[in-house]
């Protein structure tokens, strides 16, 4: 299996960033009962209104897999509702390793 990291990044208004803090909460929580073993979430340092979700140790098969039919409604509510605290929906990376020998956390 490839390596995989996601990356989501999102643009939050000041107003917003309180809620969309805690809103990450529940993706958390939502991803952890898909799969997910492992996120964080970071704000730029040099533009505020800039937060990184990163998910490492993902593998492009479950990926795949989540996005074909594992949300569940309740899970794509609570994706729509972190999005709802941002100007625009999220952009996307998908970041595989770069070295044959990389490890993720999964297969350690």
């Amino acid at each position: 299996m490839r390596a995989l990291c996601i990356a989501k990044t999102y643009r939050v208004a000041e107003e917003n960033r309180d809620a969309f803090r805690a809103a990450m909460s529940d993706v958390g929580k939502s991803g952890q009962r898909t799969g997910a073993v492992h996120w964080s979430l970071f704000q730029d340092g040099a533009d505020a209104h800039r937060f990184r979700r990163n998910l490492p140790g993902a593998f492009l098969g479950r990926n795949l897999r989540r996005h074909q039919g594992r949300l569940t409604g309740t899970d794509r509510e609570i994706e729509q509702h972190v999005e709802s605290f941002a100007g625009a929906r999220p952009t996307v990376e998908h970041l595989f390793a770069a070295h044959p020998t990389a490890r993720t956390v999964e297969s350690r």
